[in-house]
C-alpha cells in the first residue's frame, strides 16, 4: 500500500529535510523534520502480516529473488517496470530492524538538526556520471591499457586554480594518485572566470595487473562530491513540466537512467600477443594482438564496446561495418569484440589436433571484478601468424589448460583440461574443433594453480597442483581411462606441498619425473611416477631452493637441465647426473659433480619459465629459455660453459702454465691455462688460436653456403688456413714460438707465444716452393705432416 503526503508549502530548494516512515505491522506513517505529517493502515483489517518481499510474495513471477533492488531514492517497481527516481540529493539514510516511536523519531531528528540545518546542499562544486546518450559520457573513458599513459575527461563543476586528485582504488590496498586539471569543455557547460565544467585525469602507471578499480576525485583529501546530472543538457526534466501520468508509467523519462550518483569503474588492461621465434635472429617478433586496446581517437574509449577503425566515424561506437561507411570510405571497418576476449589471462597454451589444426587457448583468470569469467579459444592461422577466436569456455579463475590425446580402436580422442582455481577443475573432449562443454567431467580439486598431463607405461595421467600455504590442500593424480561411453577419471595419488605454483614433468632414466614448484620456505620436490603394482608417486630429491615460482625442463645434447624460477632470487639451473639435480658447483662440490647448473642473471622474480630449441641447420641446435618476470620477459641463449674448439686433437706440447693443443678438425690451436700445482686445466679462448673455421662451427654458420658465395667460397681464410690439416705442433727450447705442420695446406705455421699470457700470435706462413731469407726455393712441404727440431 502506497503513502502519499503533500507538503504545505513548496520544498524549499537548497534546504535539508528529515524525513521517516514506519511501518508497526498495522499502520504506515510518514514524519517530516520530526512531526507525524500522516498515518493511516496498512491493511483493510489490521494486524496486517510481515512484509513481503518481492522473491515472496511473486514467485515465478516478475519480481524474482534478486531481481529487484533495494534502492535508496528511488522506487523501483518491477510490478511495471516503472522507476520513481528522487531529483535532489540524500545526506543520510538509516534502516532499523523495528518499527521506531514518534519520541524516538523526534529524538533522531533533534540531534541531527542543528548540523542538519547548517549543512550547505553542495551545489557549487562536484562530478557527474553520466551514460554516453547523445554525445553526454562523464568519464569520457573507463579503461584504458597499463602500458599507455593516457587520459580521460569528467564532467562537472571544478574551480580554477585547484587541485584536484583522481584516484584509482582496486580495493586490495592498491591505490593509484593522480592530478586532474580543471577546463572549459564549450559544450553543453557553463563555465566562469573561476570555474569549468570539464577535469582531465591523466592515468597513472599502474603496476599491478589486470584491475578493474574505483575512480573517485577528491580535493583537499576531501571527496568532491558525485551526483547526477541536475540539467537539462543532460537529461533533467524539471518538477513543473512532469504530469502524472509521467510519474507513475514515464518514469524513465524523468532521468536518464545511467544518470546516476554511484560507483564508477576504470579498468586497467593488459595486452597479451602473439609472437613469432625468428631463429635466424635469435629474437621473437610479435604479429598479433589479443588486448582490448582498439583505436577510439578521439571518441570514448567504453570496454566492451566496438568502435569503427576507419572512416570518418573513426572511433565512434558501431555494431556492424556497415555502421561505419561514408561516401569516401565504403569498405571501413567496425572492431570485433573478439579483442576483449583475454582478460585478466593467467596463460596461454598452444595444441594442435592435425597437421593444420593449431589452436591457442587463453586461461582468463578473471575481469578484475569476479573470477567466474569465460577463457577464450583461437585458431592459429601459421601461415600468416594471426589468431581467430573460435569459442568461449565457462572457467572459474582458470590457471592453466593442458590438451592430451589418446588412440584407441575407435581412433584418436583428444582433450583438454583446464585447472580452476575457484571449485573443480573440468576436463572436456573436443571434436572438429569445438571443446564440448556439456561433456565435462568434474576433477576433484582445490584452489588448482597448475595441470600436466603425460602417459607413462601406456596409460594417461592428469596431475593438478593446488595452492595453499600450509600444504592442506593436495596436489592430486588422475588416471584417465577410456570406455565405449567416453573418458573416466579415477584419483590414484595425492602430495601435501605448501605454496604450489607450477609443476612440470620428464622422462628421466626411463621413469616419468614430475618437478613442483613450492613458494614457500622449504625446497621444491622431485618427484618419481612409479606405475606398478599401482600408479603412485615417489620423492626423489628436495630441490636446493626457496620460495621457487615456476619450473621446467629442458633437454640438450649435453644433459637434461631443470629451470626453477624464484620469487626473490635469480632463477636456477640445475643439471641431471643420473641421479638427481646439481646447482651451481662451489669449493665444497665433488669432483663427479663438478657439471653442475649455475645462476641465470637478472631474473630474480620470475612468473614463469620457458624452454625453447630451435634447428638453423641439420644436427644443429640452440637452445633457449624465456624468462618472464612482472617488469619484463627475458630472453637467454644456452651455451656449452666448456670447450668447443678440441675436435679432432692430433697433438699437443706442455709448459709451466699452459697446454698448447692442435685440433685437426677444428682447425685451431687450443689453449689450456695450467695450475702448476695441482696440474688442472681451465679452457681459455682468449689466447688459444682460433681460425675462421672455428667460429663458423660455433656460431652455426651456414657452411654451405658460405662455399656458394662467390666471394668468400674463394677465400681459403674462411675455411680454416693456414690449419687446414694441421696435424702436428712443436715447442721452441726457449717457448717462444710454436711450429705446426699442415698437411692440406702444405705449410709450416710459426706462431709466437705472447711472454706473459701465453697467448698464440700467427707470424709467418712458409709454403711448399716458397723462397726463405735468402731467396732459396722451399722444397718439401707438401703433405707437410709433422714438426720437430733438432740439434
Amino acid at each position: 500500500r502506497e503513502l502519499s503526503y503533500q507538503m504545505p508549502s513548496r520544498i524549499q530548494r537548497g534546504i535539508w529535510h528529515h524525513v521517516a516512515a514506519t511501518y508497526d505491522g498495522s499502520y504506515i506513517a510518514l514524519f517530516v523534520d520530526g512531526e507525524k505529517a500522516v498515518k493511516q493502515k496498512a491493511c483493510q483489517s489490521p494486524p496486517c502480516e510481515s512484509i513481503l518481499y518481492p522473491a515472496t510474495a511473486f514467485a515465478g513471477g516478475q519480481c524474482q529473488a534478486g531481481s529487484t533492488p533495494l534502492t535508496i531514492g528511488t522506487f523501483d517497481n518491477q510490478m511495471d517496470l516503472s522507476k520513481r527516481p528522487h531529483t535532489g540529493a540524500i545526506h543520510s539514510v538509516g534502516i532499523y530492524d523495528a518499527a521506531l516511536s514518534e519520541a524516538e523519531i523526534l529524538s533522531l531528528y533533534k540531534r541531527e538538526e542543528t548540523l542538519l540545518k547548517s549543512s550547505p546542499v553542495i551545489n557549487e562544486e562536484y562530478w557527474v556520471k553520466s551514460g554516453g546518450e547523445q554525445g553526454v559520457k562523464s568519464p569520457s573513458d573507463d579503461y584504458t591499457s597499463v602500458s599507455v599513459q593516457s587520459s580521460f575527461d569528467i564532467l562537472g563543476k571544478f574551480w580554477y586554480g585547484r587541485q584536484y586528485d583522481c584516484n584509482f582504488d582496486d580495493g586490495d590496498r592498491h591505490v593509484a594518485t593522480m592530478t586532474g586539471h580543471a577546463n572549459c569543455s564549450g559544450v553543453n557547460g557553463e563555465c566562469a572566470d573561476d570555474f569549468g565544467d570539464l577535469l582531465t585525469c591523466p592515468t597513472p602507471h599502474w603496476e599491478h595487473g589486470y584491475a578493474v578499480t574505483t575512480l573517485s576525485i577528491v580535493r583537499d583529501e576531501s571527496p568532491v562530491w558525485q551526483r547526477v546530472c541536475l540539467e537539462a543538457a543532460c537529461g533533467y526534466v524539471e518538477t513543473l513540466p512532469r504530469t502524472a501520468n509521467t510519474w507513475v508509467y514515464n518514469a524513465n523519462n524523468l532521468l536518464r537512467s545511467d544518470l546516476y550518483g554511484g560507483e564508477n569503474t576504470f579498468r586497467f588492461t593488459t595486452e597479451s600477443s602473439l609472437f613469432v621465434f625468428r631463429p635466424n635472429q635469435g629474437q621473437f617478433e610479435e604479429t598479433s594482438s589479443f588486448s582490448a586496446v582498439v583505436d577510439c581517437r578521439d571518441r570514448s574509449c567504453i570496454f566492451g564496446v566496438q568502435t569503427c577503425q576507419s572512416g570518418a566515424d573513426e572511433g565512434a561506437a558501431c555494431t556492424v561495418d556497415s555502421d561505419c561507411a561514408d561516401s569516401i570510405t565504403s569498405n571501413a571497418s567496425c572492431s570485433s569484440l573478439d579483442s576483449y576476449r583475454v582478460l585478466g589471462a593467467s596463460a596461454s597454451t598452444f595444441f594442435s589436433t592435425g597437421p593444420s589444426e593449431h589452436y591457442v587457448i587463453m586461461s582468463n583468470f578473471w575481469d578484475g571484478q569476479t573470477t567466474a569469467v569465460d577463457s577464450a579459444l583461437f585458431m592459429l592461422d601459421a601461415t600468416r601468424d594471426d589468431v581467430s577466436f573460435v569459442q568461449a569456455i565457462p572457467t572459474y579463475g582458470a590457471r592453466e589448460w593442458q590438451h592430451f590425446s589418446v588412440s584407441s580402436e575407435n581412433g584418436t580422442m583428444h582433450f583438454v583440461v583446464v585447472a580452476n582455481f575457484e571449485g573443480p577443475s573440468h576436463l572436456f573432449p573436443i571434436a572438429g574443433g569445438i571443446i564440448d562443454i556439456a561433456a565435462a567431467i568434474l576433477l576433484d580439486t582445490e584452489r588448482a594453480v597448475s595441470v600436466e598431463t603425460f602417459r607413462a607405461d601406456g596409460q594417461d595421467y592428469i596431475m593438478v597442483g593446488s595452492l595453499s600455504s600450509d600444504g592442506s590442500i593436495p596436489s592430486k593424480l588422475f588416471h584417465v581411462g577410456m570406455s565405449a561411453q567416453g573418458a573416466n577419471v579415477t584419483e590414484v595419488d595425492s602430495v601435501f606441498c605448501p605454496g604450489v605454483l607450477d609443476l612440470q614433468h620428464m622422462v628421466l632414466g626411463g621413469h616419468l619425473h614430475i618437478a613442483i614448484a613450492v613458494n614457500s620456505a622449504v625446497p621444491s620436490v622431485l618427484l618419481k611416477l612409479e606405475t606398478r603394482p599401482s600408479a603412485r608417486l615417489e620423492l626423489v630429491q628436495n630441490l636446493p631452493t626457496e620460495y621457487a615460482t615456476s619450473v621446467a625442463f629442458m633437454r640438450t645434447s649435453a644433459a637434461p637441465y631443470l629451470l626453477i624460477g624464484r620469487e626473490f632470487e635469480d632463477a636456477l639451473l640445475l643439471r641431471w647426473n643420473g641421479n638427481m639435480f646439481l646447482g651451481k658447483p662451489d669449493e665444497q662440490t665433488a669432483a663427479k659433480d663438478a657439471a653442475g647448473g649455475q645462476v641465470l642473471e637478472r631474473s630474480a622474480g620470475a612468473i614463469s619459465i620457458f624452454h625453447l630449441k630451435t634447428s638453423l641447420l641439420e644436427a644443429y641446435e640452440r637452445d633457449y629459455v624465456l624468462v618472464a618476470t612482472e617488469a619484463s620477459a627475458l630472453l637467454l641463449q644456452g651455451v656449452f660453459d666448456g670447450v668447443d674448439s678440441l675436435d679432432g686433437p692430433v697433438s699437443l706440447q706442455v709448459t709451466d702454465m699452459h697446454v698448447y693443443i692442435a685440433c685437426l678438425h677444428s682447425r685451431a690451436i687450443t689453449v689450456f691455462d695450467r695450475n702448476q700445482s695441482s696440474g688442472s686445466l681451465q679452457y681459455n679462448p682468449d689466447i688459444s688460436y682460433l681460425s675462421n673455421w672455428t667460429r663458423h662451427t660455433q656460431n652455426g654458420t651456414d657452411i654451405r653456403a658460405l662455399e656458394a658465395d662467390p666471394v668468400s667460397g674463394r677465400d681459403r681464410w674462411q675455411f680454416g688456413y693456414p690449419l687446414k690439416g694441421v696435424n702436428s705442433i712443436h715447442l721452441s727450447d726457449d717457448k717462444r714460438f710454436l711450429y705446426a705442420a699442415s698437411y692440406v695446406d702444405s705449410a709450416l705455421v710459426v706462431f709466437e707465444l705472447n711472454n706473459a699470457s701465453g697467448s698464440v700470435e700467427l707470424r709467418t706462413i712458409i709454403h711448399d716452393r716458397d723462397l726463405d731469407i735468402d731467396g732459396n726455393e722451399v722444397n718439401g712441404l707438401s703433405g707437410a705432416y709433422s714438426a720437430m727440431r733438432f740439434g
